[in-house]
C-alpha cells in the first residue's frame, strides 16, 4: 500500500510541476478528437450531407456523398447485408462496364435534379429527425430518418410531405434510399 501511495505521490508531484504541458497535451487530445468526429461525421452526417445536396441541388456534392460502387454492389447482392462485402470487393472500378455503369448512374442523378427544376419553382428537403442507426455490417449501417418535402410547381400548388425514409450507407456515404 505504501508503493501505491509513493507512486501517485510522485505523479501528482510531476504534474503540478508540469501543469502547462499537461493543459497543452489535454487540449491537443480534445482537438484531435472534435476534428476526427467531424471529418468521419458518421452514418448520419452522410444523410444530413445527402439531403442537404439534394436541397440545393447540386450534382457534384450529390454525387460527393454518396458510394455508387457500393450502389452496384448493394444492387447486386439484393440487400443482402452478408453478401455485401463480397459483391463490393468483386466490382473493378477499371472494368469498361462498371465506368459506363457509374457514369449512367451519374447521368440518372442529374436527370433527377434537372426533372425536380423542371417540374416545381420551390423545392426544400430537410431532415427533421434522425430515427433510427442500425449497423449492419463492418462501416455499413441503415438509418432511418424522417424526411420533410415542400414542393410548389408551376400552377402555383403547393404541397408538403413527411414520411421516413431508410438510407444504406456505407463508409459514410449514401448507398441507396428504400
Amino acid at each position: 500500500m505504501e508503493k501505491v501511495k509513493n507512486v501517485l505521490a510522485t505523479i501528482i508531484a510531476w504534474v503540478k510541476s508540469h501543469v502547462k504541458l499537461v493543459a497543452i497535451i489535454a487540449a491537443v487530445i480534445i482537438v484531435a478528437i472534435i476534428v476526427i468526429s467531424f471529418i468521419t461525421g458518421g452514418p448520419k452526417r452522410a444523410v444530413k450531407s445527402y439531403i442537404s445536396a439534394m436541397n440545393k441541388g447540386d450534382l457534384d456534392k450529390l454525387v460527393k456523398t454518396m458510394d455508387l460502387k457500393a450502389a452496384m454492389a448493394w444492387d447486386e447482392c439484393d440487400g443482402e447485408e452478408d453478401d455485401f462485402k463480397d459483391a463490393y470487393d468483386d466490382i473493378d472500378e477499371d472494368d469498361d462496364d462498371v465506368k459506363d455503369q457509374l457514369e449512367s448512374a451519374e447521368k440518372g442523378l442529374e436527370y433527377l435534379l434537372d426533372s425536380i427544376d423542371d417540374n416545381y419553382d420551390k423545392y426544400s428537403i430537410k431532415v427533421k429527425k434522425i430515427k433510427d442507426v442500425e449497423k449492419l455490417d463492418s462501416g455499413l449501417y441503415k438509418v432511418k430518418a424522417q424526411i420533410e418535402t415542400k414542393t410548389e410547381d408551376k400552377d402555383g400548388d403547393e404541397d408538403e410531405n413527411t414520411n421516413t425514409t431508410t438510407f444504406i450507407v456505407y463508409n459514410n456515404k449514401v448507398v441507396t434510399m428504400e
